[in-house]
């Protein structure tokens, strides 16, 4: 049965023109634009700056130079320039971004409603949606993987594509968009820049926190961080404490207790991977780790509860402290 699309074309390019929405930050009011001003080619993209890009533009359209030079587009245009694609992009829909009404995207084996969710909040719901979409080839490999940040009530969408099919990549996206965007708070860095009060209220961390420099799933080979393993795969977990920042007016711990778990993202299940109990090196770095049982195929968060010893007693006083880390995705 044919499904009917609804006010969906293939976006109006103009003849011997590329379809400059296939670089970050070009919607398709953007593309317009770029076109009417005679901007037609990746090539001729890449050889202007943000500041002439910004002009032919006008400034109507709702972005500076500096938001320009920061999404690269003369960089992206120039790289596909270099490397042009050999297969025809999908079609897109002409309408404007919406993240609350159903959009039809075409791929290689035919339509696919990509409905966002819906609930009983009303018209002034604050969702944010990431959109994954797979174009497939003749073998249904996947070819080209595209993901899409959006929001209610923002026009504008930030959107990634690359050829074939890249998990961590992909698991980079989703966690940078959701940390950087909406007050998740990473373990190790600076301290978080201060946020608009539409913002969420990021609380401070914790002394534990501060001191904490990695959370994060390990290969049993090499001992590097991985963010995506097989499921029927073991791996390692690792949390490692600067104690260089260990506060001065207590005293130096003399041991530890570190129980690991991985809580699933949609089902909350906490699984517990390991514990490890120790005395506390004379270095200024503590590194903890457990081999891992195997998960069950989905998105997990690392978590850590941890406990020190001082000559005094426990620290924190309150007890073994629940940290953080880095998503896994088990494939």
């Amino acid at each position: 049965m044919a499904t009917k699309r609804t006010g969906v074309t293939r976006p109006p390019i103009p003849e011997g023109a590329d379809d400059l929405t296939r670089i970050e930050g070009i919607t398709l009011p953007f593309a317009r634009r770029l076109y009417a001003a005679g901007i037609l080619t990746f090539g001729e993209l890449a050889a202007l700056t943000a500041d002439e890009i910004c002009t032919r533009l006008s400034s109507k359209a709702g972005i500076t130079p500096t938001e320009i030079a920061e999404q690269d587009w003369a960089g992206q245009a120039r790289a596909l320039h270099e490397t042009p694609t050999s297969q025809p992009l999908a079609e897109m829909p002409t309408t404007e971004p919406d993240v609350r009404a159903a959009q039809i995207e075409q791929g290689s084996q035919g339509t696919l409603p990509v409905v966002p969710p819906q609930s009983d909040h009303g018209d002034h719901e604050r969702l944010a949606v990431i959109t994954i979409r797979l174009e497939l080839d003749e073998n249904d490999a996947v070819s080209e993987t595209q993901v899409t940040y959006a929001r209610t009530g923002v026009d504008r969408k930030i959107q990634k594509r690359w050829r074939g099919w890249e998990a961590e990549r992909l698991l980079r996206f989703i966690q940078e968009q959701v940390e950087k965007r909406h007050g998740v708070v990473q373990l190790a860095g600076d301290a978080p820049k201060p946020r608009s009060d539409r913002s969420p209220s990021i609380p401070p961390k914790t002394e534990l926190e501060m001191l904490a420099h990695e959370l994060v799933a390990v290969s049993d080979g090499d001992g590097k961080p991985v963010h995506v393993v097989e499921h029927v795969v073991r791996f390692s977990a690792r949390l490692a404490l600067d104690l260089a920042r260990w506060p001065g007016m207590v005293s130096r711990p003399d041991s530890y207790a570190v129980t690991f778990r991985a809580k699933q993202f949609g089902s909350g299940e906490q699984v517990v991977l390991g514990e490890v109990r120790g005395s506390v090196p004379l270095e200024n770095q503590l590194v903890a780790t457990t081999t891992a049982r195997s998960l069950r195929p989905g998105l997990y968060r690392l978590e850590a509860l941890v406990g020190l010893e001082t000559p005094q007693g426990s620290w924190p006083e309150q007890g073994s402290t629940l940290l953080q880390g880095e998503l896994v995705l088990v494939d």
